[in-house]
């Protein structure tokens, strides 16, 4: 891909979220800490190697705050200035 987007969460962080919606841990919230730093540091890795195609974005931040981040890092890759186009703020 052009663009991998990776948002980081330290393990603690993610497992206070209910990401399922009904309560519960999804299979890799299951595997502890220990295997979701280590995915982490495999990922944080990659986007090391190619700086060029990861975006490293903060996950902890607000939903707003990360989609305006994701948004800037979309349109910073396809080009800005088309009519109608979002922009960084319009997530609010």
């Amino acid at each position: 891909p052009d663009l991998t987007i990776l948002l980081t969460l330290s393990p603690e962080a993610a497992r206070s979220r209910d990401v399922t919606g009904k309560g519960g841990e999804t299979r890799f919230e299951t595997r502890g800490d220990a295997f979701m730093r280590g995915v982490q540091d495999q990922l944080l890795g990659l986007a090391e190697a190619e700086p060029d195609r990861f975006r490293v974005l903060d996950g902890a931040a607000s939903v707003d705050e990360v989609c305006d981040r994701v948004l800037e890092a979309v349109l910073g890759q396809i080009g800005k200035g088309a009519d109608g186009r979002p922009e960084p703020g319009d997530c609010q």
